[in-house]
């Protein structure tokens, strides 16, 4: 029974002590179990202004288990996002943007439950670092070149310096050092080539804090650009020659990958003597008084009339890889660098400058697809230039032109009988010492602007466009001019005809032409030497008759608008009549060195 009691009364402490535990663990913890609070990630001890920072806190013995977050001085002190956490859970404080009085800020961190249990961590808040480059670099740079540049940190306790580096990586350049102390100047060295986008960027950034720099874009020419001419289509071109005969314009991109093409090559020299021989060749034409333009672009296969500067018309645009691909001669067979470059530019300067004597040249013989005069014309001036500059690959280049279109025994194929006829007028009618046809032409070119003659005006052409011009009467008119500029005293109009004009660019028998072919639309026309020789009568009547003072205006007009049987002047005299026509005194009239057919 005793034993029976003892057990009782045990029973009723050990039940007493757990109802005690039971409400000790109920409501706010006192005593031994007091809620804690404690810096689980702490702030850093010093940070930027502005910068920021993860901070977490640990709240123990909290039935929240949740910690509030602030700090002072308050307005002045930064901020928490969030503002409120869970223990061990993180929060974003961000610095004040201004050291605040005093230089510190204080956080805490406070249960939610009670808010006399908090910790403290002070922060030290000093301005951030900031980089500047003192010694910039200059805004453009040759490749290879080099330029001393600076940077300086600021506010960098650890005072470790500057890191120097560039971009676009591995094609942007070098730093000897790559590291500086603040203050102190590095040597860029830009690259050996350009890189692309043609810029790059030069960074300087602080050691100790690599997200703090500063940049300059600097752009990398190739060596040879001496301007700029702008923009076109959306591209840019650089100037990489002038003078008072010719300028380039090069597209910028494909310059800076092609400049050695260009630099210190003979390109620019050859293009200052090609207009030199037009502006010769043509001489009384009304040519503009500035530079002929040579624009280049980005590869396109050809070649063309006109550009994208200076008004459009005294120039011409080349395909950029002419200037460097190979052609090898027909005949020969040797391999030309840079054939089609000496060829383009000069090829289309002829266009432009023919153009400015008169539009509408006959399509069918002188300058359409086949370009016969401006063919053999090309093989002239290579020839003639190469052989004053010493230029062997321009003379390798005429040589090949030549044998293109007139080396019938040995190129067939390739055979242009009016491209060999205006070669052979060329050496058949030479003057002076040495014997150069160049005169000749020149005389014809002269004779057709001192008359005003306008080739569409002649021509009758009802379906005339600027490639469409061809009659019977075109091409006597401009034989009839040709043949008094060669002051030809033997009538040539059967070796016109005996070499194709009126005939030669039709299609052959039986061939099924597409309509969208101009040459099949070319009709055969018969060239009558008679009104080769009226036409030539009608020049040298007027120009003989306006040396003598008379009033030639309508016969002018007469030849101008084609009625050249209308347009004999009279009134001149032996001494007015010009030199490339003869005085007949039988007629008591200035005519042609030919006879009348």
């Amino acid at each position: 029974m005793k034993y029976r009691i003892l057990l009782l009364v045990v029973a009723l402490v050990i039940l007493a002590w757990l109802v005690n535990c039971a409400n000790s663990n109920s409501g706010s913890k006192t005593g031994g179990g007091a809620i804690a609070v404690a810096f689980f990630a702490s702030p850093p001890s010093s940070m930027q202004a502005g910068a920021s920072a993860l901070v977490a806190a640990s709240v123990t013995n909290d039935p929240t288990n949740q910690v509030t977050w602030s700090c002072a001085p308050a307005g002045s002190c930064g901020s928490f996002n969030p503002a409120q956490t869970v223990t061990f859970h993180n929060t974003t404080y961000t610095a004040p943007t201004s050291v605040p009085s005093g230089g510190s800020v204080t956080i805490t961190v406070t249960s939610v439950t009670d808010s006399t249990k908090s910790a403290n961590a002070s922060v030290s808040i000093v301005i951030p670092i900031s980089v500047s480059l003192t010694t910039p670099p200059p805004s453009s740079l040759l490749i290879g070149a080099t330029a001393s540049v600076a940077a300086t940190v600021s506010n960098d306790a650890a005072n470790a310096g500057v890191s120097w580096s560039c971009t676009p990586a591995g094609s942007c350049g070098s730093f000897s050092p790559s590291q500086t102390a603040s203050g102190a100047s590095t040597t860029y060295k830009a690259p050996s080539s350009v890189p692309s986008g043609g810029q790059v960027t030069i960074i300087a950034s602080s050691v100790t804090d690599g997200t703090k720099n500063a940049s300059s874009a600097v752009t990398i020419k190739p060596p040879g650009i001496i301007g700029d001419c702008g923009s076109a289509g959306g591209i840019d071109y650089v100037m990489t020659y002038q003078s008072a005969l010719s300028e380039w314009c090069v597209d910028t991109n494909f310059y800076g990958a092609n400049y050695t093409t260009f630099y210190n090559g003979p390109f620019y020299a050859y293009s200052d003597a090609v207009i030199q021989y037009l502006r010769s060749l043509f001489q009384k034409a009304k040519l503009p008084s500035q530079a002929f333009i040579v624009e280049v672009k980005q590869p396109f296969g050809g070649a063309s009339t006109g550009c994208d500067f200076a008004g459009g018309s005294y120039c011409n645009t080349v395909t950029g890889d002419a200037y460097y691909n190979t052609f090898t001669d027909p005949v020969t067979n040797a391999s030309i660098p840079a054939y089609w470059g000496y060829l383009f530019t000069l090829h289309e300067g002829i266009n432009v400058h023919t153009g400015f004597v008169s539009g509408g040249w006959p399509t069918d013989w002188w300058a359409d697809d086949r370009s016969p005069f401006p063919n053999a014309f090309d093989y002239e001036i290579m020839q003639a230039i190469g052989t004053a500059q010493s230029n062997q690959t321009l003379l390798l280049s005429a040589t090949a032109q030549k044998n293109r279109f007139d080396n019938q025994s040995q190129n067939p194929s390739g055979y242009d009988p009016q491209v060999a006829m205006f070669i052979n007028f060329f050496t058949q009618f030479c003057q002076g010492s040495p014997c150069s046809g160049f005169p000749a032409y020149t005389n014809a070119f002269n004779y057709v602007v001192e008359d005003g003659i306008s080739w569409p005006s002649i021509s009758g052409d009802p379906d005339f466009t600027g490639d469409n011009d061809f009659s019977a009467q075109l091409s006597e008119y401009v034989i009839a001019y040709l043949q008094t500029g060669f002051a030809a005293t033997t009538d040539q109009t059967q070796t016109f005809i005996n070499d194709g004009v009126g005939s030669y660019d039709l299609p052959p028998t039986g061939f099924n032409c597409p309509s969208s072919n101009p040459q099949c639309t070319y009709p055969p026309y018969t060239v009558d030497p008679t009104a080769v020789w009226g036409v030539a009568a009608a020049h040298c009547s007027i120009q003989a008759a306006k040396g003598a003072g008379v009033n030639v205006s309508t016969q002018l007009s007469d030849l101008q608008s084609g009625n050249y049987q209308n347009a004999i002047a009279t009134g001149g005299t032996q001494a007015t009549c010009p030199s490339e026509c003869a005085w007949s005194a039988a007629q008591s009239q200035c005519v042609p060195l030919w006879s009348k057919p």
